[in-house]
């Protein structure tokens, strides 16, 4: 089970399209002292199956604002409370890096068994920055070097927006070629949050602008290898020549009996996204019985979400084994129904026409597929991290100069990032 744990929904900054509704102040906290209640539950539902495992994703607002002692006290209390159980229990983080110091290394690198952090990044300037108006790009950048140099990876979240079109290609290149992004996710502006506010909405795309950017995407990611560190296209690949079990929840369909969301005040919801737009809660985890919430009516209501889609908007769909009808939070956003197809159903479609041009039908047959090189195939080019961190050899995209993060912000951001000084 992937549980989506939100400790805070404080944030430290300022994105117009953030998926929740964040600020500094007058946003709960989740105490260290109820971090036990919280694992003993967990525990118990863990060792009813041998064969159970559970990953906890600790995201936000911005998790790094519990601060550091929160992160040992989890640390702490997960070791007393599943003791031989450990091996069966992943932590994972998705942070905007802003608060990484070198203090937090061997804090995370117990938490995440060596593992990397999720992050964000924009390219675009003006959309993404920080409330106390420092550099988000210098601090983010510094992050990124720091982790690397520690051995932990960092994986991206990118959000297509009305200014990103056309600069699948610039953006791509970008990540692809940053030593220690491992992977990159490209998702669309959900009208969730923040994003759903005047600010954002000029940022917002349609479905097929959205299909057309992950077509020209997918371009890009022919010529380069087929890397497995992109996504979706690498999950839709696999899933498109037989193997879908690499499919995120958005296109698994069940995700009702995979994923739950934590709210900082122990509320239990369908997932994280759903903590956002207030849709399933199921109950609170400090004052109810785990069981007895996973049996809630709703939950169960949701595993016949499939059978409601195939009957209706997604009938006769030659792409369902790969799409099941999207996120069910998609359908509230846009429809106001969880029963609903997802919003970006043409993007989905206008990729899938673009895929059976390319590699041919979808396969029938279920089997694995392998990646590049292997499963796992790093995003960047390793011979490029030297010429990467060299603040002379910069390279931005081509946007006017108004709408770009300059040549001359970014080579001072890698100044600092790689501890250099320019000549």
């Amino acid at each position: 089970m992937i549980v989506i744990i939100k400790p805070t929904t404080a944030c430290n900054g300022t994105c117009l399209y953030c998926s929740t509704e964040s600020g500094l102040h007058g946003k709960p906290y989740m105490p260290k002292e109820n971090l036990r209640s919280l694992f003993a539950a967990l525990r118990n539902w863990l060792r009813k199956d041998e064969s159970r495992c559970l990953d906890m994703i600790w995201h936000g607002g911005e998790p790094l604002m519990c601060g550091l002692d929160f992160y040992k006290a989890v640390i702490t209390e997960q070791n007393r409370v599943f003791k031989g159980d450990m091996g069966r229990v992943r932590n994972h983080l998705q942070s905007n890096l802003s608060l990484l110091t070198e203090e937090w290394i061997p804090s995370l690198k117990k938490l995440l068994s060596g593992d990397g952090i999720g992050s964000s990044f924009e390219i675009v300037k003006g959309i993404r920055g920080l409330r106390s108006g420092e550099n988000l790009t210098h601090k983010w950048l510094s992050a990124v070097k720091l982790l690397d140099d520690h051995g932990l990876s960092t994986g991206v979240l990118y959000i297509v927006h009305k200014r990103s079109l056309g600069l699948a290609r610039d953006i791509y290149d970008f990540f692809h070629r940053l030593p220690g992004v491992t992977m990159v996710r490209f998702n669309p502006l959900y009208g969730e949050g923040r994003g759903r506010l005047e600010p954002s909405k000029p940022l917002h795309v349609t479905a097929d602008e959205y299909g057309q950017f992950l077509v020209d995407l997918s371009e890009v990611w022919r010529e380069n290898g087929m890397s497995d560190g992109v996504s979706p296209l690498a999950e839709w690949y696999r899933a498109w020549h037989g193997d879908p079990s690499s499919l995120c929840c958005d296109s698994r369909g069940g995700c009702q009996e995979t994923h739950l969301g934590i709210a900082p005040d122990g509320g239990v919801y369908g997932c994280g996204r759903a903590i956002e737009s207030k849709v399933h809660r199921f109950g609170n985890i400090f004052r109810d019985d785990l069981t007895q919430l996973l049996k809630h009516p709703l939950r169960s209501r949701l595993a016949s979400r499939s059978s409601i889609l195939q009957e209706g908007p997604c009938r006769d769909c030659a792409h369902w084994r790969i799409c099941h009808g999207g996120c069910p939070v998609d359908g509230w956003i846009y429809h106001g129904d969880l029963f609903r197809e997802t919003y970006f159903c043409a993007s989905r479609k206008r990729l899938f026409a673009h895929f059976e041009a390319v590699f041919g039908p979808a396969s029938l047959d279920e089997r694995p597929v392998t990646m590049g090189q292997n499963e796992r195939q790093i995003l960047h080019r390793p011979d490029t991290a030297d010429e990467w961190w060299s603040p002379n050899k910069v390279r931005v995209l081509d946007l006017k100069p108004d709408e770009r993060i300059s040549r001359e912000e970014m080579r001072a951001a890698v100044r600092t990032a790689a501890g250099r000084a320019e000549r």
